[in-house]
């Protein structure tokens, strides 16, 4: 089954650090997403205060065409990494909903598929199985940094 958003609903401002010894940034505030789908299931997302993100891992080679801060990937990105590192969605649910979230970010049908390509090579797949619960080497979220339900 193919998931399908309906909206995205961002119940506190996304309020990120950067942390000036690394490329990450670090979350100010607590921070709550709900994804409704069209078939009326809600994802629910929440992340702790401090947790640690790197965003989007776009190589640098890359970054003209998809940056790895670019507003439309953000959100995005969060939450992609936020599946990756809990197994909350399996691999190719959590890379649908990354494309989509990605198209109603801004970033573009094209740059959208050219992320999702990205997270959907072999090399996401490697990382996706290599994460479960453990922080994660895409997004840096360690298990309980973040809660995930179904609504």
């Amino acid at each position: 089954m193919k998931l399908k958003i309906k909206k995205i609903k961002q119940l506190m401002p996304l309020i990120l650090r950067f942390d000036m010894k690394s490329d990450n940034k670090v979350f100010d505030e607590p921070f709550d997403t709900i994804i409704e789908l069209t078939t009326g299931v809600k994802l629910c997302y929440c992340i702790k205060k401090g947790a640690v993100t790197d965003l989007a891992s776009v190589p640098k080679l890359l970054r003209s065409f998809v940056d790895n801060d670019d507003p439309g990937i953000v959100l995005a990105a969060i939450i992609h990494d936020i599946n990756f590192a809990t197994h909350f969605l399996n691999f190719r649910d959590s890379n649908c909903l990354f494309r989509q979230m990605c198209v109603m970010g801004g970033l573009g049908k094209f740059r959208s598929w050219l992320a999702w390509l990205a997270v959907s090579s072999f090399v996401g797949h490697n990382r996706y199985k290599s994460y479960p619960g453990k922080a994660n080497g895409l997004g840096l979220y360690k298990a309980e940094d973040v809660m995930c339900w179904f609504g």
